[in-house]
């Protein structure tokens, strides 16, 4: 879920009808999932909203088709590609224009020059109003700086109050500081939330931490099951990983082609490995070169580039 930082307000037509998809365009006034409401939309209904509405779309079955029209408040903001609003807004006091107005200094967007001061400021007036999403941006920053137990002490707020993302940063803090079950039982409620980040850093740490996995009640391969059927790229990898580890290559080969049909980068180098080295699959070169060449055009992995050219080094 997300505000339109460009836009002061924002139609939204739909050219689908309800009944072709499940989910579709929902508010959210509070951090916790369960404060979601679909908005039910069928062809030609239009919604109308302003720059402070937090909302998202979430589709689970079928496909949904919307026209989305973004304006300005005025001719100049618009020419000029800026978004004032959001100072006037924070200025009187509005949580939510103060949060926005953070990201867009820490940004250097829509007329608003980059300034990690100004950033940091805004997030603390924010934070002090009680904005979840602000207090997870006030310990990001605090982090960043160095002020790494003030930063845990944000994150902790943000995540108590139900903000997903301060949910994953606690969890992540906790585990680097030995913390497993901590990190665990925050992980746990970023999944109940719905999250897939959640779900495949917990299944990670149950794999890691044979104790955790022991106490938790949960499987490594439900949790990224959970996240794959969401369509996180990331599950796809840690599903590959896990047959892997499990003697199993040629299902870790599906989940690799699954998630590099898909555009993951990691997916795409080791779908390539595996056509290299014939693992779970007869060994295919032409499979090999397709997937180091597209895993190499994402500039993400320098291995894949190299193994291309030793591929076609071999090959003249």
């Amino acid at each position: 879920n997300h505000f339109d930082m460009e836009a002061f307000s924002t139609v939204v037509v739909s050219l689908s009808n309800a009944s072709e998809h499940s989910g579709g365009l929902y508010i959210q006034p509070t951090p916790e999932v369960t404060s979601r409401r679909v908005l039910p939309m069928d062809i030609g209904d239009a919604l109308m909203h302003r720059y402070d509405l937090n909302h998202g779309v979430a589709v689970t079955n079928g496909s949904r088709h919307s026209l989305v029209i973004w304006m300005s408040e005025d001719a100049a903001s618009c020419a000029d590609g800026t978004s004032p609003w959001y100072a006037r807004d924070a200025e009187v006091g509005d949580a939510d224009a103060q949060w926005n107005l953070g990201h867009l200094y820490k940004r250097g967007e829509r007329g608003y020059a980059q300034n990690s001061t100004l950033a940091t400021e805004w997030y603390i007036r924010s934070a002090e109003k009680g904005h979840p999403g602000a207090m997870n941006n006030l310990a990001l920053m605090l982090e960043e700086a160095g002020s790494l137990a003030e930063a845990e002490v944000w994150f902790r707020r943000g995540a108590e109050a139900g903000e997903v993302n301060a949910q994953l940063n606690l969890a992540r803090v906790r585990k680097a500081a030995g913390d497993a079950f901590g990190a665990a039982q925050w992980y746990g409620r970023s999944v109940a939330q719905g999250d897939p980040r959640g779900m495949v850093a917990l299944g990670d740490l149950l794999e890691e931490t044979p104790s955790v996995a022991a106490a938790s009640g949960r499987t490594t391969g439900e949790l990224y099951q959970k996240a794959a059927n969401l369509g996180h790229g990331e599950a796809w990898r840690a599903l590959g990983r896990l047959h892997e580890a499990r003697g199993d290559p040629g299902a870790a080969l599906r989940w690799h082609l699954i998630g590099a049909n898909g555009g993951e980068p990691d997916c795409m180098l080791a779908a390539a490995k595996q056509y290299l080295e014939g693992r779970g699959t007869e060994q295919n070169l032409e499979g090999a070169r397709e997937w180091l060449t597209a895993a190499a055009a994402t500039g993400r992995f320098p291995e894949a580039g190299e193994l291309l050219a030793m591929l076609e080094g071999a090959s003249l």
